[in-house]
């Protein structure tokens, strides 16, 4: 007997279906607060356009908002004139990201109980809260992240003035879709013991859809033998 690597490969025919809210504008998309270990500036916020026309957010904030009680703390001011158009996804982080110098955040974010609030000209616009007992979130608080994940809409621009509905926990994204439609992955074990050639393997895994629609379809897993040397 001996033991080598699978190689496996989906492919699945679908029919989806389903969707979610959206706002009319621009909202805090994702938020990217607790690096794993030590904490550095790879820290984000996403902003995301769901409405149909580009917005001016020229002289917009972004303030950090501490639940222990400290005056809120600006971490972003918009340059004048900026927009962001239909479907946009406007990246702001720490300097490690690479980011141009009017994008970058100008201080840190804390973990939950806290809470993030984009303010236009006029006032607030979106608020996510996170974290039981913060003091400010739009209906009920989006749970504490784990480090290294996010807090992210689902789907993207989901707005019901609920963050415990409308944001899940998830991978970072930065700058790209929080979600795919269709999302369908496989976990199986790395490594198996295969038997002489001829013999029977038996496989156990488990199938996940992490995307937004649900699915209704044929999944087809093929397998491949790495490394075999038979």
């Amino acid at each position: 007997m001996m033991t080598t690597r699978l190689l496996l490969f989906l492919v699945f025919l679908l029919s989806a279906r389903g969707g979610g809210a959206s706002t009319e504008g621009i909202v805090l998309n994702e938020i990217f607060y607790d690096l794993p270990g030590i904490d550095g500036d790879g820290e984000f916020v996403e902003l995301y356009n769901a409405g149909p026309v580009a917005i001016d957010i020229g002289g917009w904030r972004i303030e950090f908002v501490d639940g222990g009680g400290a005056a809120a703390k600006t971490i972003w001011t918009a340059p004048g004139g900026r927009r962001v158009e239909p479907g946009e996804y406007l990246l702001l982080g720490g300097a490690s990201r690479g980011l141009p110098e009017e994008l970058q955040l100008g201080g840190a974010i804390g973990n939950g109980p806290d809470a993030i609030r984009l303010l236009s000209l006029r006032g607030t616009v979106d608020i996510v809260g996170y974290g039981e007992g913060t003091p400010l979130c739009e209906g009920s608080p989006a749970p504490d992240a784990l480090p290294g994940s996010s807090l992210a809409r689902r789907p993207d621009g989901a707005d019901r003035d609920d963050n415990r509905t409308d944001i899940a926990v998830a991978d970072p994204t930065p700058g790209a879709p929080n979600f795919h439609r269709i999302d369908i992955a496989i976990s199986i074990a790395d490594r198996q013991a295969l038997p002489c050639a001829g013999g029977e393997v038996r496989l156990r895994g488990t199938l996940r859809n992490a995307g937004i629609e649900r699915f209704d379809g044929v999944v087809l897993v093929e397998t491949g033998i790495a490394g075999a040397g038979w």
